[in-house]
């Protein structure tokens, strides 16, 4: 029940979120980043236990054509101890490949849904604990342009551990992602 009611918060949330940046940049088309383009993205964890925990994520990843994207990140996150229960760390280091809804031609709409997989490797500590593990993540969420190069972003992902790695000592956590991505254009698009 637990789980269902922060997946509900969540998606209320990407609604939300996503109504308030059509309402603010409007339903104007753009043209969707093609190939010799790459995404540079800095994402916060929308779901932090605590003002004092931290989490971050930087990714990167080229688009092969206007659909698909594939790349590396990198994530770290941090918790104050209460009471008995030590600070918590956790760094991560993936690849993922995402896959955009564009139409294959012609400019599209600033806000484009996506989807995609991704493989990693997490070391977590936590007083005298310390475990590493691989994970596979799969995620999906909406971009939304506010220029042809700056993005806002909303993301929904649900990880799978190798090991109990996560805070709460389960294998598997679902977050909710928000962030900013720019676009850099590499070189001319074939």
């Amino acid at each position: 029940m637990k789980r269902f009611l922060m997946l509900l918060s969540a998606a209320s949330l990407l609604v939300v979120v996503s109504g308030a940046s059509f309402a603010q940049f409007g339903s104007g088309e753009i043209t969707p980043p093609e190939k010799g383009t790459a995404e540079v993205s800095l994402g916060l964890n929308a779901q932090l236990m605590s003002p004092s925990d931290i989490s971050l994520q930087l990714s990167y990843a080229p688009y092969l054509n206007r659909n698909l994207q594939v790349g590396g990140q990198l994530s770290y996150y941090r918790a104050d101890g209460s009471g008995s229960d030590p600070d918590y760390t956790q760094w991560g280091l993936g690849a993922t490949a995402t896959y955009n809804f564009v139409a294959p031609e012609g400019p599209v709409s600033r806000m484009i849904p996506y989807a995609g997989i991704g493989l990693g490797y997490v070391k977590a500590d936590a007083g005298d604990w310390d475990d590493d593990a691989t994970m596979w993540t799969v995620f999906g969420g909406v971009k939304q342009f506010i220029s042809e190069d700056v993005a806002l972003y909303g993301q929904l992902a649900w990880s799978k551990a190798s090991e109990e790695i996560y805070r709460d000592g389960e294998k598997d956590e679902l977050r909710l992602m928000v962030g900013l991505s720019t676009y850099l254009k590499m070189g001319k698009a074939e």
